[in-house]
This record gives C-alpha cells, sequence and structure tokens, in this order.
C-alpha cells in the first residue's frame, strides 16, 4: 500500500522511548497527508548510548576506558600485539568518526531523560500544532486498559504459535533469508525460528520464545562466560577482535569493539563478587552487606560500574537494591524471603540468593560448552 496516496484519516502512534526522537518525528512523518496524528509518548526513554553520560568528554573518555581495560585484558590471555590500535591520552584528538558518533550519543541521552518534553518541543519546531488530550474516565480507561492487554496477549500468543509451525531452514536458506531486504511474514517466522534454534541449540518451545523476545540471550551469554564457559572468553572476544581488524584493514571503531567484546564486563563482574550471589542456600540482609557495598564506593569503581555495566552507583543506593541492578546483568536477582526479627531487636527484610540455573539456561549451557570444546578442538587440529 502507498503511503504517497490518501487511504489514511489519521496517524496514530505510542512511544515507550525505544525511538530516539528523530526517528519518532520521522515515523509520524511518513504519511505526508495533512491529517491529525494521535500519539502517547512515555515521560523518558530507557535507552541510552555508551555509558549514558550527558557530557561529551566524560562519554568519549567512557569508551576510550573500557575499550583499553578490554585490550589490556586479553593481552592478559595471549592476545597479539596491535600496533594499528592506538590509545588516546590527554591532549590527543579524537578522529571525526568518534567524536561525530559521540555528539549524536549525548543528544540522545540528553533528550532520553525528558523523553517526552523532548519529542513535543521537536514537533512544535517542525511546525505541528500540539493539542493535549484531557484523561477520560477513569473506569472506562482502566476497561480499556484491559482490552489492550487482553489482544496483546491473543495477538502474541498466535505469533509464537506461527513462528512454532513455521518450517524450518537449511543452513544456506538461514543465511540466504538473513540476506533478502524484504521478507513475507512466513519468511519472517521462518527466520525467527532458525535464529532461536541456532542461538540456543535446544528445542524451540513457547516458553522460549517469550525468553528470547525478553532479551534473554545477552543476559544468559554473559553468564555463561562469567562461571562455565569462562575458559573460552579469552579466544571468543580475541577472535571477534581479530574478524574487526580484518574488516576494519586494521583500524577499529572503539563504540563497535566495546559492544561485541565481553572481557571488560567479565573481569568487572568478577572484581564485584557477583557470584557471591548465585548460591540460593546463603541468605542476606543488607547490614551483612555494608562492607562489601562500602568498598564499591571509590570513584574510580563509580566510573568503572558507569563506563562497563551501563549504570549507575548512586550515594542513595542500598546494598540490596545495587545487588539487583547487578544481578539484572545475568537476568538473575535476589528473591525476598521474609522480614526477620534479630537478637539484637533489629528488624531486617531478608533475601536468597539466586538459583542460576532454575529457568531452564543450564541445557542451554550444555549445548555451548559442547559448540565451544568442539570449535577449540577443531582450531588446535588445524593449527597442528
Amino acid at each position: 500500500m502507498s503511503i504517497d496516496v490518501n487511504h489514511f484519516d489519521a496517524v496514530f502512534a505510542i512511544s515507550h522511548g525505544v525511538q530516539s526522537v528523530n526517528a519518532f518525528c520521522q515515523t509520524l512523518a511518513r504519511v505526508r497527508a495533512d491529517i491529525p496524528r494521535y500519539i502517547w509518548v512515555s515521560g523518558f526513554s530507557p535507552n541510552k548510548i555508551g555509558n549514558g553520560s550527558t557530557d561529551l568528554n566524560q562519554l568519549l573518555a567512557g569508551e576510550h576506558f573500557k575499550a583499553k581495560f578490554t585490550i589490556r585484558t586479553l593481552q592478559s590471555v595471549g592476545l597479539r600485539e596491535i600496533p594499528e590500535f592506538t590509545y588516546l591520552e590527554d591532549g590527543e584528538k579524537y578522529p571525526p568518526s568518534l567524536s561525530l558518533w559521540a555528539k549524536n550519543a549525548v543528544k540522545i541521552n540528553l533528550e532520553a531523560i525528558k523523553y517526552r518534553e523532548s519529542l513535543m518541543r521537536k514537533l512544535e519546531d517542525e511546525g505541528y500544532k500540539i493539542t493535549p488530550i484531557a484523561p477520560g474516565d477513569k473506569e472506562a480507561i482502566e476497561a480499556l486498559k484491559d482490552e489492550i492487554k487482553s489482544a496483546k496477549n491473543e495477538n502474541y500468543s498466535e505469533h509464537k504459535q506461527a513462528v512454532l509451525n513455521a518450517d524450518s531452514l537449511s543452513n544456506s536458506e538461514y543465511d540466504s533469508f538473513k540476506e533478502k531486504r524484504e521478507l513475507s511474514e512466513g519468511e519472517r517466522n521462518q527466520l525467527k525460528r532458525a535464529r532461536i534454534e541456532r542461538t540456543y541449540g535446544i528445542n524451540l518451545t513457547d516458553e522460549l520464545i517469550t525468553k528470547d523476545d525478553d532479551n534473554w540471550y545477552p543476559q544468559i551469554r554473559l553468564h555463561y562466560f562469567l562461571t562455565v564457559g569462562n575458559q573460552f572468553l579469552g579466544d571468543r572476544d580475541k577472535k571477534k577482535l581479530d574478524d574487526s581488524l580484518e574488516n576494519g584493514e586494521g583500524k577499529v571503531f572503539k563504540p563497535d569493539m566495546n559492544r561485541s567484546l565481553l572481557s571488560a564486563k567479565i573481569n568487572l563482574l568478577n572484581l564485584l563478587n557477583i557470584k557471591q550471589f548465585l548460591d540460593s542456600d546463603r541468605e542476606f540482609i543488607g547490614d551483612d552487606l555494608k562492607d562489601w557495598f562500602e568498598r564499591l564506593k571509590s570513584p574510580a569503581l563509580i566510573a568503572q560500574i558507569k563506563s562497563i555495566l551501563g549504570f549507575t552507583l548512586s550515594m542513595r543506593d542500598t546494598a540490596i537494591s545495587f545487588v539487583q541492578r547487578l544481578l539484572g546483568t545475568v537476568g538473575l536477582s535476589l528473591a525476598f524471603v521474609s522480614h526477620r526479627r534479630f537478637p539484637d531487636g533489629s528488624r531486617h527484610r531478608v533475601y536468597r540468593g539466586c538459583d542460576p540455573l532454575a529457568d531452564g539456561r543450564g541445557e542451554v549451557f550444555d549445548h555451548w560448552l559442547e559448540r565451544d570444546r568442539e570449535s577449540l578442538e577443531d582450531s588446535i587440529e588445524i593449527a597442528a
């Protein structure tokens, strides 16, 4: 259907902040006719680039630190020297490509803080007349929310069933589908099925599709290389860096490298002693973690947490709230057990450590271990 023909009477759009302000405005403008636009926009955006800083120098410094930390980590496990990879020191200028990326990133990070306000201002600058719609009857709104939620759940269930029913793809078909610029709905379902099956290496189920849609993969991948797959981390990151150097003719764009390599994150998670919380037999209260938490509040460590993990350690944080944020990087959390009164009369919230394999990721880890062992054996045979 052509958007240049006047098929439409209005445009409706909802934004939870996933798109940048500029991208959302472009979406509204795709229908060029002078018709009303009805929009709902979140007050803030959860998305951020780099360490989320709104200061250009801090953002660039974060990318530089993360890249430098990663390379030094890899060199400690045998990465070859990279003469083309230079570290920027005080007084040196950043490449134009990196400076341009950083300026755009700072703009997006700044807009994310007051996302709705930034978007409304952008629309007004583009000539739109903004007319707020008064809230309707509360009961009617709640009924509409329930109706929308029900329709969403029904549509999502149908989508998952379509993926489950999609035909499997051979490796050559999978590669071909990934290169196609336009796919039918059926082809998209086939491609999604093939990607999930190849990513996790276990039987495709309704639950697995939901987990994948909920960003399960990057969380359990980090957990895998933190624990049972740690011996393969160095080889994994070295290969990705070698591929980047080859594709970039000896040059690396630091933000891309920082997104793809995991060594810096794994090292920092170990430094923060995250593994103490991966024990379902242990219980924790805030006071138990007081000494551990205080050690994390050094300016240098706070900067590392922001640059490498992408979130902040605030002076207002409690030990438990920070632990939950930390565990969120691997898709886990402490479980609240109860309020408990102690012999000194104090009353505390008690939390239990994680059962790290309770969500079924252990089966995925078994497949990944077998895959990585075979890959290592193959590389040894080739080298021999």
